[in-house]
């Protein structure tokens, strides 16, 4: 149940799961606080899209199976303390 991920999901293979111009998104790693890039080469598109865009106490945070939990990527930019916001 996750409306924006399958949203995102049906947009990227509609579009035949190819995108014509450089991707590139940023979270940070909530685990370690570590910035983590995302770029045309992502093997999930739409994941990485939501998981910039994951907002503390907004919209959920994303895990990735190699136990990479993303937060937006402005959390760490704007003094947040990350592991106090999870």
């Amino acid at each position: 149940d996750d409306p924006l991920l399958e949203t995102l999901g049906e947009i990227y293979r509609s579009k035949g799961s190819k995108l014509k111009r450089r991707f590139v998104v940023n979270c940070i790693d909530a685990n370690n606080g570590a910035t983590v890039l995302f770029d045309e080469t992502c093997p999930n598109i739409p994941l990485a899209g939501t998981s910039s865009s994951s907002i503390p106490a907004v919209f959920p945070d994303r895990i990735w199976p190699d136990g990479v939990v993303c937060l937006d990527g402005g959390t760490a930019g704007w003094g947040t303390n990350v592991a106090s916001a999870v």
